[in-house]
């Protein structure tokens, strides 16, 4: 019957797929772009294969390209919410904050469990120096999260723009607790240390 050939063809596609992000996964990223590029020729609107292609183009400094193209992936598929939130971290990338929290808002009702959105969208709150929404996405990320170091640091800083040095420890205290190496938190607890007057400790930090 006719509908064999395509049922092959969308198994074979799969299959293919899973290739790419095997290579990808083990750092393979020149064999896995051009499997991309091949099942493209395939069928040019392919957004599993668009996606993992613009992952590998920012990651690999192509970031002007990679965030066209990740813009047609969230455009083929609004019902995804990893394709806006890859678009959003593009977009950052370039410095197109506005466009990047978005995406972001974009994709924080579609997965509300989404850990990286909130963190992304915090970040990007940040950059545009609008401190309280920030704190709100940082809030959202460690509830889910309450092992994200990098989520409470960020939430210390955005505290400590607040004004809330008291506050802004206790996060990147939260965040030593957790990543014990994490320097910048160190540095950070030092800073708010230093501003509430706690001397000794900050030399110690």
């Amino acid at each position: 019957s006719a509908a064999a050939p395509g049922g092959s063809a969308r198994a074979d596609a799969a299959t293919a797929m899973q290739q790419a992000w095997s290579l990808y996964a083990t750092g393979q990223l020149q064999p896995a772009e051009a499997l991309c590029r091949s099942m493209l020729r395939e069928r040019a609107d392919d957004p599993g294969a668009m996606s993992l292609l613009g992952i590998m183009m920012a990651q690999s400094g192509r970031v002007q390209e990679a965030a066209a193209l990740l813009g047609q992936v969230a455009a083929l598929t609004p019902q995804d919410a990893s394709a806006h939130n890859n678009h959003g971290n593009a977009l950052r990338s370039l410095g197109r904050y506005g466009k990047a929290l978005s995406c972001y808002d974009r994709t924080v009702p579609l997965l509300p469990v989404s850990v990286d959105a909130h963190y992304n969208r915090g970040v990007t709150l940040h950059d545009l120096r609008r401190h309280p929404e920030a704190l709100a996405s940082y809030d959202q990320a460690v509830a889910l999260k309450p092992d994200h170091a990098s989520a409470w640091n960020n939430r210390g800083a955005t505290l400590r723009e607040l004004r809330r040095t008291e506050e802004a420890l206790e996060s990147y205290e939260r965040a030593i607790a957790v990543r014990p190496d994490y320097a910048e938190a160190h540095g950070n607890r030092g800073v708010a240390l230093q501003e509430l007057g706690r001397l000794e400790e900050a030399l110690a930090s």
